[in-house]
């Protein structure tokens, strides 16, 4: 609901294949920048705190790695990868596959699309040039004559 809304609002983006076309290029892009800054704040070294019980002054992924390291203790429970494939495997047949929940555009959208951008001679898509690839991609759709669910 809220992207139709936020889209239909901007006057940039006219119909389904736009709304298509936006949900195939941006929210790749987003999530790339988001796990930039997860790697990035992960691996920030958390300032001293002298008057904490917990470890400060270290990088968090190293305390959880060695806890023995920082005054802790290590409560992992180990699983067994054959547990964790079995579990995945009983999750897929009760709602599906991961990847058909995570998708923002259908399958044969995404073809079309990646057709075009082939056409397009597969320009690296930033979030500088977004926009720019966008209509130059809504433009060959409509060139090409190709109807998008």
């Amino acid at each position: 609901m809220f992207p139709s809304i936020q889209l239909s609002s901007c006057s940039l983006v006219h119909g389904n294949q736009d709304r298509s076309l936006c949900n195939w290029i941006f929210p790749p892009l987003v999530q790339a920048e988001l796990n930039e800054l997860c790697v990035y704040w992960n691996q920030h070294k958390i300032h001293s705190q002298q008057m904490r019980n917990m470890p400060s002054g270290h990088v968090p992924p190293n305390v959880l790695e060695h806890p023995e390291f920082y005054g802790g203790i290590n409560c992992r429970i180990k699983v067994p990868q054959e547990m964790v494939h079995l579990l995945g495997e009983a999750l897929s047949e009760e709602v599906g596959l991961h990847e058909q929940h995570l998708a923002w555009v259908t399958e044969e959208f995404s073809t079309m699309a990646d057709t075009v951008h082939e056409v397009m001679g597969w320009p690296k898509i930033t979030l500088e040039n977004s926009w720019n690839i966008f209509s130059q991609m809504s433009n060959l759709n409509e060139d090409l004559g190709v109807d998008i669910p």
